[in-house]
């Protein structure tokens, strides 16, 4: 239907072609098909975008890309396992989380493993070829597989334990491809090496200057010498990271989570999980962080975001609850509307489809008034940092207009004798207030104040840290509060406060009252002592404000 040119410079060229995917049956789906081309470099890099528009799960049984290729007589095909190498015909496949298998031009097992590197290369006297998918594991089951003449390009190969991939109405796919063609032979060595430019390309980042330029707002690092005791603590809670400890894999649930172990409830965009994890990756520089971050939001803004839908058409762009079954068949809640870790990601990669579907996110609260008229904190709460993301990222003034509304929206909930916004979280008889939840408004409300200069705003910060600690708080041990519910048949936890020590703080910067620095470094003191800083795909996010304050008015 359209071709663009994205880019036309003097490094990078790009192109993007989009239409409609059709069968017998009509038509299933829009697609967006990208190429990408360096100067002077012998590979181009694809990716292929599919939607399902059609109010029905797809069973799809194929989906791939095909082409020609001619290799030599003599030619050599290799795939990532040191020292192994075939003829010209050859197919890699993972079909499964925890098997690869490689079969030659007989289809006879040749190798096999835990993990593929997810390339395949052929060579010959004069000419090479390098084809790689990005994720090919963690997406699985896909196949690459050159035979007679034919690259197939699998991104879903049929399985015995799967035989169709399912998306769900309204679920969009991506998929990142490299293809690289060289008028040479090519060693092992260096298939490999192109490969690994590709598969996991090198970062030039600086954790010191990012938190320093402001570009991912207020922020600090924690290493060995600063926060060395934040720094310890997540090394021993994460140790190398592993992926798995983060999400799960394969081509629907990669950069998801269940809720809860054994069930089918998915986290989706738990609590911004995604802007957790470029929280850490921002205070650290450690790449691993930035993987599991994109994982994350690729999932989010194929699967969790809604891209169609003939039943509810009015919640397109909206982003699917978390406990949802099946990642996407579930209502829409408010709260859970959170894209800063989206934008994040976008600010990191160039990746548009990240900050287009942020936006969209945000065009949706604004277009269903979905801020207004709550009852609950992190209704509102969810809603006004959506939009006040939106508006850092844009700077348009319907987003700065539409938080404006939520903003005065929840002040006039809040008990204005107290400072409280009363909820009945965790107590049915008495309306009170629930500090991790109510730090979930503070944040966007401070952010709203400081983009706008509506003092009613930041007076409304200060009235809920004050209430916080006036009601919540141990009497006369600073710091000591009662972070999930008011009700005392609850167990005091600190769990949650490196999520309300930054909203404690926001008020000390507001007003310079000496108590409200003592109870924020007191928070901070003593979650590191009992060793209950959040989990990061819970309420880790504004982590990197919490140390910027402790930092600027000293620990």
């Amino acid at each position: 239907d359209s071709a663009r040119i994205l880019a036309n410079g003097p490094i990078r060229g790009e192109v993007e072609l989009s239409g409609k995917m059709t069968s017998d049956d009509g038509d299933i789906g829009r697609f967006v098909f990208r190429l990408s081309a360096m100067a002077g470099q012998p590979y181009v890099r694809m990716t292929w975008r599919i939607y399902n528009d059609r109010a029905e799960t797809l069973k799809i049984s194929r989906f791939e890309l095909v082409g020609n290729y001619s290799a030599g007589e003599n030619a050599i095909s290799r795939w990532g396992t040191d020292g192994k190498s075939a003829g010209a015909d050859v197919r890699i496949q993972q079909l499964t989380e925890e098997k690869f298998d490689v079969l030659d031009g007989a289809d006879a097992s040749i190798d096999t493993g835990k993990a593929a590197a997810g390339w395949l290369g052929v060579t010959d006297e004069e000419n090479s070829l390098v084809v790689q998918v990005r994720h090919f594991r963690q997406q699985f089951p896909k196949a690459l597989e050159l035979k007679q003449g034919k690259l197939r390009i699998a991104l879903f190969q049929a399985s015995q334990e799967q035989p169709h991939y399912l998306p769900n109405e309204g679920e969009a796919k991506r998929h990142e491809i490299w293809l690289g063609l060289w008028d040479k032979a090519l060693s092992a060595e260096e298939m490999s090496q192109a490969a690994q430019l590709f598969s996991r390309p090198a970062r030039l980042f600086s954790a010191e200057y990012f938190c320093a330029s402001g570009g991912f707002g207020y922020a600090a690092t924690h290493n060995e010498g600063q926060f060395a005791d934040l720094d310890a603590h997540m090394k021993n809670a994460y140790g190398d990271i592993d992926e798995k400890r983060i999400y799960q894999l394969g081509i629907r649930n990669w950069g998801d989570q269940p809720y809860q172990k054994d069930n089918n409830a998915w986290c989706n965009g738990y609590y911004d999980r995604q802007q957790g994890l470029a929280s850490e990756y921002l205070m650290t520089g450690d790449p691993r962080w930035f993987d599991r971050l994109e994982a994350t939001v690729r999932h989010i803004i194929d699967i969790d975001v809604c891209h169609a839908s003939a039943e509810h058409p009015d919640q397109l762009g909206a982003m699917y609850s978390c406990y949802s079954v099946d990642h996407n068949n579930s209502g829409i809640w408010v709260m859970m509307q959170r894209t800063k870790g989206m934008l994040a990601y976008w600010r990191l990669t160039g990746d548009t489809d990240a900050r287009d579907t942020a936006l969209e996110v945000a065009d949706f609260v604004i277009r269903t008034n979905a801020g207004l008229g709550r009852v609950s904190v992190r209704d509102h709460g969810g809603a006004l940092y959506c939009l006040m993301a939106a508006y850092d990222e844009t700077n348009g003034q319907k987003y700065l207009e539409a938080a404006k509304s939520v903003a005065h929206d929840a002040i006039g909930r809040l008990d204005r004798r107290r400072g409280c916004y009363a909820e009945v979280h965790g107590n049915m008889s008495y309306r009170g207030n629930v500090p991790w939840m109510v730090a979930q408004l503070a944040q966007p409300m401070y952010e709203y104040y400081r983009s706008s200069g509506d003092v009613d705003a930041a007076i409304a910060v200060v009235g809920m840290a004050d209430s916080m600690i006036t009601e919540n708080c141990t009497r006369g041990v600073p710091g000591d509060i009662y972070g999930y519910s008011h009700n005392p048949h609850f167990k005091k936890t600190s769990g949650y406060h490196v999520l309300i020590a930054p909203a404690i703080l926001y008020a000390y910067e507001l007003t310079g009252d000496d108590a409200f620095l003592q109870h924020g470094r007191a928070m901070y003191a003593q979650t590191i002592q009992e060793k209950s800083v959040n989990a990061i795909n819970n309420c880790y996010w504004n982590v990197p404000t919490l140390l910027y304050y402790l930092k600027r008015f000293g620990l």
